[in-house]
């Protein structure tokens, strides 16, 4: 086995003093088939400090937004998740560091060089304010969408997003039954980027091409429900990834709270001026 260890010290120089944030510990592995040992643990290195930034800010976030909604018991009281979800992106902060120390080590696993790092950072919550010139929106070409006893007769939920800047686009479908799901991108629809001299984005044309249609259904014994998309565009491209998501590839999160939480600590490590959100809600009835 081949280890290599480095020691390494980062120290940013900063006006704010150690008291106004907070010290955390983290270690990520990266593994590095096909890539430098730079390029390894410059990766680990990233998982890292947005692991820092989750514990520390992230903490805070999720206290904070789920005082109020303790004893909400969904989907009873479906319309307080929504008006949280609604404003999910403008109601959590970011984080940043601001001093660190890692130490790198080195091995391999399987033939494979595996890139591990301990890390040490001091992170604090980021001042920020939103770009006005960066926003995102969802068109929907009408609010009711009917089920019509058949999957393959129940209307599509059509949809069109447009941003005003160039961006990557995460799109979450909240559904009546307490989940919530990511619809771009997934594991066909991979490349989320967001053009703005594009008539047609490349995840719509991969939609189109593959034949792809977002069907809409009502859970079993209703007549009609709400439910929502959440449209989070990102100047950079970090991607959402859920411990919590569903084994079967369709990138579900079995509760709302769940998929608040992982949201949030996703969001905390994006300032405010790189991101921008919207959402819509919209009804589901029985049809003909």
């Amino acid at each position: 086995m081949l280890r290599l260890i480095i020691f390494y010290t980062l120290i940013f120089y900063t006006f704010i003093f150690a008291q106004s944030g907070q010290w955390t510990e983290t270690e990520a592995r990266f593994f590095g088939a096909n890539v430098t040992p730079e390029e390894g643990q410059r990766k680990a290195l990233e998982i890292a400090r947005s692991e820092a930034i989750k514990k520390v800010v992230g903490i805070k976030v999720n206290e904070e937004t789920f005082r109020h909604i303790t004893e909400i018991q969904a989907p009873n009281q479906q319309d307080e998740f929504f008006d949280v979800f609604s404003r999910i992106g403008r109601s959590t902060i970011s984080g940043k560091i601001i001093k660190e120390e890692y130490r790198f080590n080195t091995y391999i696993e399987n033939n494979i060089p595996v890139y591990y790092v301990n890390l040490r950072a001091l992170v604090v919550e980021e001042d920020g304010k939103p770009d006005p010139a960066f926003s995102v929106k969802i068109i929907m070409p009408r609010d009711v969408f009917y089920d019509r006893g058949l999957q393959s007769k129940n209307d599509n939920l059509n949809f069109k997003i447009e941003a005003t800047k160039d961006c990557y686009i995460y799109l979450f479908n909240i559904l009546a039954n307490d989940s919530v799901q990511l619809l771009i991108p997934n594991q066909f629809i991979r490349d989320n980027s967001y053009n703005v001299g594009k008539i047609e984005q490349e995840f719509e044309k991969k939609i189109k091409s593959a034949g792809i249609n977002f069907k809409v259904a009502l859970s079993p014994y209703r007549t009609s429900q709400k439910e929502a998309l959440l449209v989070i565009a990102l100047k950079d491209k970090i991607d959402f990834v859920s411990d919590n998501f569903s084994k079967d590839g369709q990138s579900i999160i079995t509760t709302y709270k769940a998929a608040m939480t992982d949201i949030m600590n996703w969001l905390v490590q994006i300032p405010f001026d790189r991101r921008t959100e919207a959402f819509k809600s919209f009804e589901i009835r029985k049809g003909d």
